[in-house]
């Protein structure tokens, strides 16, 4: 679960956009949805993590809903959800630089592509789109509410 954490950790944090992180571009529009596609190779070049989907962001708050993850964020607990094992972490401990980590910004086809490294994984983040919302997100938007019976739940707070 751990590792899973980490790498959804990856699509928030080395996103950037002509030297500006994507962050402060994202705040300056309120609210938006990201379309995005992530992969993690090891250095010998293997495949080891992909994901797609979209994220909402707003201010501190956001929501990543991925293949087999969903991460939300009100700006104070984080829920990380593994789909495939019914699992879910809570925790207080959001003080990762969420968005505002930039590493390396490309450009390919004209979208943001975005590449990270962290230990012996090579992450790419392709942003197919970004969308200003019109209507701000309510804040439980950003809240995990669909606890179920055979979720397995740590509450790190």
């Amino acid at each position: 679960m751990m590792k899973k954490i980490i790498f959804l950790k990856f699509l928030l944090l080395p996103l950037a956009v002509h030297g500006q992180n994507l962050y402060e571009e994202l705040t300056s529009m309120g609210a938006v949805t990201i379309e995005y596609q992530l992969t993690g190779y090891n250095d010998a070049g293997r495949l080891v993590s992909s994901a797609e989907g979209k994220a909402d962001v707003m201010g501190k708050c956001f929501k990543v809903i991925a293949d087999k993850m969903e991460v939300y964020s009100d700006g104070e607990t984080m829920w990380v959800l593994n789909k495939d094992a019914d699992e879910m972490v809570i925790t207080n401990d959001i003080s990762f630089p969420l968005l505002t980590d930039s590493k390396v910004q490309t450009w390919q086809s004209g979208k943001k592509v975005v590449t990270y490294k962290s230990g012996s994984v090579s992450y790419k983040v392709n942003i197919n789109e970004i969308t200003k919302v019109l209507k701000p997100f309510d804040k439980s938007h950003f809240v995990y509410d669909n606890f179920y019976p055979e979720l397995i739940v740590t509450d790190e707070r």
